[in-house]
């Protein structure tokens, strides 16, 4: 794979490590967000919302391709400023979609972490009787 390849998507169902495939998006949010914007525009910031959620953040080299765009097609260089600045790591990331992916991982760790102490306490009071 050349270093321009942007990574498949995933055709493995979820399991314990694959990502979760949906993140939820709120539709008063997101129109007064983009409100702004062209239709086209806020078409690039769905999309790359969905690419980032699928891949983590992005490189800047992919963006183009992830939008469909042909290499001599502009890009919506502020539209991608604004909704996807660089993150610490220099990839892009909407900050908000980053910040929702760590809580639902945290809220994933602590039922699994329910789970196991529920198991636990059933299966000593079934080794007591």
């Amino acid at each position: 794979m050349s270093d321009d390849a942007v990574t498949p998507l995933p055709t493995d169902p979820p399991g314990p490590r694959q990502p979760p495939p949906a993140f939820q998006i709120y539709a008063r949010d997101f129109l007064e967000r983009t409100a702004h914007l062209s239709l086209a525009e806020q078409g690039a910031v769905i999309r790359l919302l969905c690419h980032q959620w699928i891949r983590g953040p992005l490189e800047d080299r992919h963006v183009g391709r992830l939008l469909g765009c042909a290499p001599e097609e502009p890009l919506p260089e502020a539209v991608i400023e604004e909704f996807f600045p660089y993150n610490g790591d220099g990839l892009r990331a909407d900050p908000g979609l980053e910040a929702y992916r760590a809580d639902l991982a945290a809220y994933h760790r602590k039922q699994a972490e329910s789970g196991r102490r529920g198991a636990e306490k059933l299966w000593r009071t079934r080794k007591r009787r």
